[in-house]
């Protein structure tokens, strides 16, 4: 009932390894370098690992603030639309419509001093030009799960470094704007998609 799933960066080397421990020995990591948070049962779909998701926030250099998303959003359902599991076969976090907009704009409004631009792949919408800037803040991200556990992701998390761009992922259509992470890399973009809610997150659980 207990494991520790630690997913190497994909940028770690030619031959990254990952670590899964199971068992008592999954909570004997330092607990300054761990997160834990229960397994949520859903009786109807047994199929995922699921986690209790409370809550999405960000931040700024200046300020912060949790992002304003409908507790309902969070709550475990009947047919299993809402819930949150880790699936380590995606590199996307994905959200159900009403979550990623809030999340989206809540991204633009962080970024209001980058320059849009128009995106050059599809599957992004959030594109800037950053041509002459050799530092950047762009909003930080931290998931809130069950029993205080925090993640706070690391820039490379959820940006993108295209060679000209970078980008907000969503198949949905462009539209137009906290917490910062400071950049030296030239271009970024957060890879948050709209489509159902997956985690791909990596946190031990217990």
């Amino acid at each position: 009932r207990r494991f520790s799933y630690c997913l190497s960066e994909h940028q770690a080397g030619s031959t990254p390894s990952s670590t899964l421990i199971i068992g008592d020995a999954a909570l004997s990591a330092p607990s300054h370098c761990s997160v834990f948070t229960p397994m949520v049962v859903n009786p109807k779909l047994g199929t995922f690992y699921y986690v209790q998701l409370v809550g999405i926030s960000m931040g700024g250099h200046c300020w912060s603030r949790q992002v304003n998303i409908a507790a309902s959003e969070f709550q475990v359902s009947a047919n299993g639309n809402k819930e949150v599991i880790v699936n380590s076969s995606t590199s996307v976090t994905c959200s159900v419509q009403p979550m990623y907009i809030t999340k989206r704009d809540a991204f633009w409004a962080g970024t209001t001093q980058l320059n849009r631009t128009t995106a050059r792949f599809s599957l992004f919408v959030t594109c800037y030009d950053l041509s002459g800037k050799d530092v950047m803040k762009v909003p930080t991200f931290v998931f809130h799960f069950g029993r205080g556990s925090d993640l706070s992701l690391l820039m490379s998390n959820y940006l993108l470094t295209p060679p000209t761009c970078s980008a907000l992922p969503s198949p949905g259509p462009a539209a137009a704007s906290p917490s910062s992470a400071t950049s030296s890399r030239r271009a970024s973009g957060s890879s948050l998609s709209q489509t159902h809610p997956e985690s791909g997150s990596t946190l031990n659980n217990e």
